[in-house]
């Protein structure tokens, strides 16, 4: 069985990519696939994450293993994904993933089940079916950061001035208690 992804970024809305893995390919084969054919570096914190039709994130599944304790353990505590099979994930057509490349600016791709079918006589996979526009970028220097955080302070400042005086009715309500 072969699975197609449709991958979609909003860095980028002219950006698609289709990707045919076979169901028992790994997540870290998965993460080579796009880190290979969007030129990536391979030594960076990337995590996917399975998530609900509104991009929620739910598990995690992480490039190194967190190599946390049972006591550590939590509900949705990151499994490494070289040993996370697509097919134990991956259920049933629009299935969804994150792909988190750049997880300090939380950037990320959008990746979608469009089919699954049978392998192809004469095909390796995985392989790349579709590719159109250019590959998001990851944000690399000082410029970049600063453009961002810069929209970034704008959409605060916004945000600040629809609130400005809230909660001065409460000034002085509270009177400042020693704890000895």
């Amino acid at each position: 069985m072969i699975f197609k992804f449709r991958v979609l970024s909003t860095e980028n809305e002219e950006f698609i990519r289709d990707y045919e893995l076979p169901y028992d390919a790994t997540l870290k084969t998965f993460h080579d696939l796009i880190t290979k054919d969007l030129k990536f570096e391979d030594n960076e914190m990337n995590t996917f994450f399975l998530s609900n039709e509104n991009w929620e994130k739910l598990n995690e599944y992480t490039y190194i293993d967190m190599d946390l304790d049972d006591e550590e353990e939590g509900e949705y505590t990151p499994i490494c994904m070289d040993v996370v099979l697509l097919g134990q994930i991956i259920h049933k057509k629009h299935e969804r993933l994150l792909y988190v490349y750049d997880i300090l600016n939380d950037s990320s791709l959008y990746i979608t089940l469009m089919e699954s079918k049978k392998k192809e006589e004469g095909e390796k996979y995985p392989k790349i079916s579709t590719s159109k526009g250019e590959a998001p970028k990851k944000i690399k220097n000082d410029d970049d950061i600063l453009i961002r955080k810069s929209a970034f302070s704008d959409i605060m400042e916004d945000f600040d001035d629809e609130f400005d005086g809230f909660g001065e009715e409460f000034e002085g309500a509270y009177e400042e208690e020693e704890y000895y």
